[in-house]
């Protein structure tokens, strides 16, 4: 132990201060040790405040620049701190700042979502437990949210505050939404076109495995969760059924005709195959199969008569061109909703919109898509019934227009260009049947905006002659040739010069259906280059 060596009157010196202290010289010393060393401590413990001090403000600036939600509550509920993100977001509402309830933001219908979470925190502090919550936005619309919620404890062990993080993830549901729409549209698309469907996908191995049907099946040929049952498929078929299973995995749509055991008896089906490709893995992952029962029709005629021919060659070009422009839309959703779910922390607000806006143009297209195929299939003329009403019929052609206009191209996203409307003989209380009518509009105000450049002009023309009610919808499109004029009426035909558009050529063939049901004509104008005049002559009822 260092020595402390003083000379005599530095001794003397220290035995005054001691007498002065009532202490002994050796206890002097010791005070002014201790002294010393608690002058240092305390030295150190300002130099950690300090940075402690510095540490929370860099901190408090961290949590400021975020673009998620920090907030800090109570045990009641009520703010202690919010984040610049959460004013900005929430800032418009009346008690959400610090010191008001954290369940002012909240829909009502959460609450008790939010009341289960803390205490789900309370019962174990530092543990995170995360909940997706709904809250008001300032347009009125349902704003969601994805949160982390964090009992904090504090050194004693328990807790004051809770701390919360949020992130908005309205695209990705809006997105999600689209996506089950889409897929709705796909499934009950395919249901009008057959009278049995099932899914099924493909194991590491090829094996096809079942995973629903609809309607549900029948004496146990299918069974969900179980690979096919090829035992019950003809002996002398099965080549066939496994040809169209290898071009599946190609991501190529097929079509077979095959004898299916049911109880003792072998029946015709004629199934129709379509891939689903997925992008992530790059290869197709299921397959749908849309199955027609031709147990009617094989008594009555064989399999093989031209009228059979002819029909299944329809078939399969409707499922053909039903697979292709299901098929398009559904990737540009798929893309939208991966770029939103992954990036749209970082997108502003124009960005997630610019996104949303291609989501809402494709599901848009599907629909109309879903409503052509549910027209064709309810417009057959034996099940048509017309009901006459007073209508404005100027009014329902103003109307058909702005709905027209209103969409923007499935390809492209562009706007629709404009429609010219006009009322010749100014016409407007008209008994009519509003729904025939409009579809017989909507068929063709669509079909000229389709086929006409961007930089032209549609125009639709209403007059009466006598006692004939007389449109025109007129175009300066691509034209049609006069060997296809002959046949643009037919069910699923659709000229060469237009198979790259999307389409079903089941559109005038409903408009077609509709004119006649009114007792009433449609004829075409039209030449290769020279654009399109279809007229529709219905009879006049005032």
């Amino acid at each position: 132990m260092p020595t402390l060596e003083l000379d005599e009157a530095a001794i003397g010196r220290l035995h005054e201060l001691a007498e002065q202290a009532d202490c002994t010289p050796n206890e002097l010393i010791a005070r002014w040790i201790n002294a010393r060393v608690a002058i240092r401590q305390t030295a150190a413990d300002s130099e950690a405040l300090r940075h402690l001090q510095k540490n929370e403000i860099r901190l408090r600036a961290l949590l400021d620049m975020q673009s998620a939600f920090v907030v800090r509550t109570d045990l009641v509920g009520n703010f202690t701190y919010v984040n610049p993100a959460w004013t900005k977001a929430f800032g418009w509402l009346e008690g959400t700042g610090v010191g008001a309830s954290s369940l002012n933001s909240i829909l009502p219908e959460d609450h008790p979502l939010v009341y289960d979470v803390v205490m789900r925190c309370l019962a174990e502090p530092g543990k995170s437990v995360q909940a997706v919550i709904r809250k008001l936005s300032a347009d009125d619309s349902v704003l969601w949210t994805l949160w982390e919620f964090v009992a904090q404890p504090e050194p004693d062990g328990t807790v004051s505050e809770i701390e919360c993080i949020g992130f908005d993830i309205t695209a990705q549901k809006q997105a999600e939404e689209a996506l089950r729409l889409s897929n709705e549209y796909y499934q009950q698309v395919i249901r009008l076109v057959s009278d049995f469907v099932f899914m099924a996908h493909f194991e590491e191995d090829g094996t096809p495995i079942v995973d629903w049907a609809d309607p549900p099946t029948q004496s146990g040929v299918l069974q969900t969760g179980k690979p096919y049952p090829l035992d019950r498929i003809h002996r002398d078929d099965l080549p066939l059924m496994l040809e169209a299973l290898e071009r599946v995995r190609q991501n190529q749509a097929a079509s077979t005709t095959l004898r299916l055991l049911v109880g003792d008896t072998y029946n015709y089906w004629r199934l129709f195959h379509l891939p689903r490709w997925d992008q992530e893995q790059q290869r197709v992952t299921h397959v749908y199969h849309l199955m027609q029962d031709l147990t009617r029709l094989i008594p009555a005629e064989p399999a093989n008569t031209t009228q059979d021919r002819e029909y299944i060659a329809n078939m399969k070009q409707l499922i053909a061109g039903v697979a292709h422009d299901v098929r398009v839309p559904l990737s540009a959703i798929l893309l939208s909703r991966d770029l939103l779910s992954r990036y749209s922390d970082r997108m502003d607000a124009v960005h997630r919109n610019e996104k949303l806006d291609e989501i809402g143009v494709q599901v848009d297209y599907l629909r109309e898509l879903f409503e052509d195929l549910s027209a064709f299939t309810a417009n057959a003329p034996e099940t048509l019934e017309l009901r006459l009403r007073p209508h404005d019929l100027d009014a329902l052609c103003r109307h058909i227009i702005a709905d027209i206009q209103s969409l923007r191209s499935p390809v492209n996203g562009a706007p629709a260009r404009r429609i010219t409307f006009v009322n010749q003989g100014d016409i407007r209380q008209v008994k009519l049947d509003e729904v025939k009518v409009s579809r017989i509009l909507q068929n063709l105000l669509s079909n000229a905006v389709k086929y006409s450049p961007a930089d032209t002009d549609v125009r639709l023309e209403i007059n009466r002659c006598d006692d004939q009610l007389i449109f025109k919808v007129i175009d300066q499109g691509m034209g049609i040739r006069v060997e296809d004029q002959m046949r643009i009426f037919d069910p699923f035909f659709r000229a060469d010069t237009v198979r790259f558009l999307h389409g079903t050529g089941l559109g005038l063939s409903i408009v077609q259906n509709c004119v006649r049901l009114h007792n009433g004509s449609i004829d075409v104008e039209s030449a290769p280059g020279l654009g399109a005049t279809f007229t529709v002559k219905l009879p006049y009822v005032e």
